[in-house]
């Protein structure tokens, strides 16, 4: 089989609202769907980094860490009771340590994070049966933290509507170093915000009778319809090392994740059926791999020489004739 170069079709806000139905229709006639996502950092530090030797908690607990960025929750120190700011370490009046954030499920939940997903990358592989060959239609992803300005205008954003985070020199290098666009990104990256932040967001807007700020919510959803496209399908998602990526996806653009990974999966499994990390299978199932795919290639190599055999049958008989 030759190889064939894939057309990438990259989309900001200034060609989401046309490219949706193109999406649709890959999402909707593919297989199955590859999914990359890039990142403004990775780790809290580099000495601090995850292991092959930590357990599956240990590593969930790090990361989830590192997506919250140390995030305080604003209120009263436990020991004095005097008011806190979000993100202090301690208690500026007594200095008692303070408890991380475990909850971090206020509806504008995103406002203090780390590191953001910058862009994600879609694959959509459809199976042409008239080349006996997937179809790749691939999109790739602008996205921006992009405050919805609740129908008031840009110039009068609501700051609990402002999301805070931080970068990587070497992840920015990375990107940069890649063709990454980051002119693109700031100035028409899609919106995107959590379904429990758009919820949130439609309740007031009801309660209030707003009507005519639904259109401005609906347009900040962005990148989140993208995401119920894929969830709706159904479709198997394929990653590569993807377990950061999904809980970026999932923190982003659902909710806050739950402190403890069983519920977390539990979540993640009622939504998203099929997951598979290419990572996982080559480390954990090599040879179960390897054997699968030399009996594809022999199964493959069998049906090719059988059309062989029939068209050879079939001019041997037309000579006949």
């Amino acid at each position: 089989m030759s190889k064939r170069q894939a057309t990438v079709t990259e989309v900001d806000q200034t060609n989401f609202a046309q490219t949706k139905a193109a999406v649709a229709a890959a999402v909707k006639n593919a297989v199955f769907i590859s999914f990359d996502c890039e990142f403004t950092g990775l780790h809290r530090e580099r000495q601090q980094g995850m292991n092959v030797v930590m357990s599956a908690k240990a590593r969930y607990n790090y990361l989830r860490q590192t997506m919250f960025g140390g995030a305080f929750t604003a209120g009263r120190c436990s020991a004095c009771g005097t008011e806190q700011l979000e993100a202090a370490n301690f208690c500026h009046q007594c200095g008692v340590k303070r408890k991380p954030e475990e909850k971090n499920d206020a509806p504008q939940g995103m406002r203090r994070q780390e590191y953001l997903i910058a862009q994600v990358g879609l694959s959509c592989f459809v199976w042409c049966d008239q080349k006996k060959a997937y179809d790749v239609k691939s999109f790739s992803f602008y996205i921006s933290p992009r405050p919805w300005s609740g129908g008031m205008g840009m110039g009068n954003v609501k700051v609990e509507n402002d999301i805070k985070f931080s970068c990587m020199g070497s992840s920015l290098k990375f990107l940069g170093d890649h063709a990454f666009d980051f002119n693109r990104w700031i100035n028409d990256g899609i919106p995107f915000m959590s379904r429990a932040q758009y919820t949130a967001e439609r309740d007031k807007i009801q309660q209030r009778g707003q009507y005519a700020s639904m259109k401005d919510l609906d347009h900040g959803r962005g990148f989140l319809e993208v995401w119920d496209l894929l969830i709706n399908s159904g479709k198997p998602l394929v990653g590569h090392q993807c377990f950061l990526d999904i809980l970026y996806l999932w923190h982003q653009l659902e909710g806050p994740l739950h402190k403890d990974l069983t519920e977390v999966m539990k979540t993640l499994t009622s939504k998203v059926k099929v997951m598979v990390d290419t990572k996982h299978v080559l480390t954990w199932y090599p040879h179960d791999m390897i054997s699968a795919l030399e009996k594809e290639e022999l199964n493959l190599r069998q049906r090719m020489l059988s059309r062989l055999k029939a068209d050879l049958a079939s001019k041997e008989k037309k000579k006949k004739e």
